[in-house]
């Protein structure tokens, strides 16, 4: 049984009703299950998938779950081999969302480093294309001992929408990928700043992917708000029980404050 969740955050496990309310343990170990993706701490979640068993029928899990856990909708349910491991997904989805800042003339701007700057979308897409592929992402992560910094995305999509009312537009980067290290989607999008700010030009991505140094690593954005949008895997298919709002909307209502702060923290500079 797996179900994806809106969380606040996604780096510790869900509260211990867990295993009293669904019987997934016997008590001895209130832990008995697993989770697909570890973010960081402050990265919400709308598709991280939660595997364990249970006695009770699939139909009342997601009622007892979603009673008894605060901070965390479960919107969707599969049935799955007790050989699954959800750390093995064929895909992840990230979704970043940028405030922006309207000029007098109209014009749009992103706010970053204390300054307000143009943002050029045909700029920015050109420079995350050269994300795209398998490559060394050692300069664009923290990258831990042991860890194989090989890794390969498969679309880096930036969009301009009008999400909230009463706020400018917000840029929407959608990044998918096989697998991430930690803190590299953070950097990879702080590497959009350095673009689009002058300091890089596009092709140093490319530069720095082929010949990975720690000298002329980007500043990381902060880690929200961050998304974990899905975690997809071949051949399973959840069933969708209706949540109580519309998820991304109830994610946007949550993040609301965070887009301020983050916006009047890049306004006063305090972001370098």
């Amino acid at each position: 049984m797996s179900s994806p969740s809106l969380s606040p955050t996604s780096s510790s496990p869900p509260p211990s009703p867990l295993s009293t309310n669904i019987g997934v343990s016997d008590g001895n170990n209130p832990y008995d299950y697993s989770y697909a993706s570890r973010t960081d701490s402050g990265v919400s979640a709308l598709g991280n998938i939660l595997v364990f068993s249970s006695p009770l029928p699939q139909k009342e899990i997601i009622g007892y779950l979603n009673s008894s856990l605060s901070g965390i909708v479960f919107h969707s349910f599969a049935e799955v081999s007790d050989s699954f491991n959800p750390r093995y997904a064929s895909h992840r989805w990230y979704r970043y969302i940028l405030p922006t800042d309207e000029s007098p003339s109209g014009d749009m701007r992103i706010i970053t480093g204390g300054k307000k700057i143009p943002f050029d979308l045909a700029l920015a897409r050109k420079a995350a294309s050269h994300f795209i592929g398998t490559h060394n992402f050692s300069s664009f992560s923290k990258l831990e001992p042991d860890k194989d910094p090989m890794r390969t995305i498969t679309s880096f999509d930036l969009a301009l929408e009008n999400r909230i009312a009463g706020l400018p537009p917000m840029v929407i980067i959608d990044i998918k990928g096989e697998s991430f290290l930690w803190m590299m989607v953070r950097f990879m999008i702080g590497s959009l700043f350095k673009v689009i700010s002058g300091e890089w030009n596009p092709e140093t991505i490319s530069e720095l992917l082929s010949h990975p140094t720690m000298e002329r690593k980007p500043t990381p954005v902060p880690p929200s708000p961050l998304i974990l949008m899905e975690n997809h895997y071949e051949g399973i298919s959840f069933k969708k029980v209706p949540p109580p709002t519309n998820l991304f909307t109830m994610a946007m209502e949550y993040l609301l404050p965070d887009l301020e702060i983050w916006r009047n923290m890049y306004m006063d500079g305090a972001m370098k």
